[in-house]
């Protein structure tokens, strides 16, 4: 089981990621608000007696990172390198080894046929009230920049499969 995970970011500061649904990974205030202006390399919690840390220094710009609400995998999200690549998230489980890339899911919101999935990736994951489900944010990429607007995707980590049902389309 996961515990105390806690983000590093590149220049050795820490910050324990906050748990819960609805909550900035970073806590409040000041120090949380520094940190989140950092970039972060690196993710590390304890399984068992062990200490497990990775390191993205080499393969992402920046990293964001989230563990499954029954703390058994960590959810990594690699921002930045290769750049906006579509399959930027990794599950790895408690003990740091690499176990899924899930795909983008078919987007609602962007259907149509002359929009590549190669212009999407992941660009957060948070809890969700549902149990056994993680919220994605699909972020497009349009001429190098950001859309203005992201969607949101519901993925059940234990049977692997997106909800095509419910889904929310939100503005930055």
């Amino acid at each position: 089981m996961i515990k105390f995970p806690k983000y590093i970011s590149e220049n050795g500061s820490m910050c324990h990621i906050n748990l819960g649904v609805d909550v900035d990974h970073y806590g409040d205030g000041p120090e949380a608000t520094k940190f989140s202006n950092e970039r972060i390399k690196k993710i590390s919690w304890m399984c068992d007696a062990d200490v497990v840390e990775l390191d993205f220094s080499k393969s992402a710009n920046k990293i964001y990172a989230y563990p499954t609400q029954d703390m058994q995998y960590m959810v990594v999200l690699l921002i930045g390198m290769p750049e906006w690549d579509s399959q930027n998230c990794v599950f790895y489980d408690e003990k740091g080894t690499e176990v899924f890339r899930p795909s983008l899911p078919e987007l609602k919101m962007w259907s149509k046929p002359e929009i590549s999935k190669s212009d999407f990736r992941f660009g957060a994951v948070n809890w969700t009230e549902r149990e056994d489900y993680l919220e994605f944010w699909v972020d497009r990429i349009y001429e190098k920049r950001l859309d203005d607007f992201f969607e949101i995707r519901f993925f059940n980590y234990k049977t692997l499969t997106w909800d095509e049902e419910n889904w929310l389309r939100q503005r930055y």
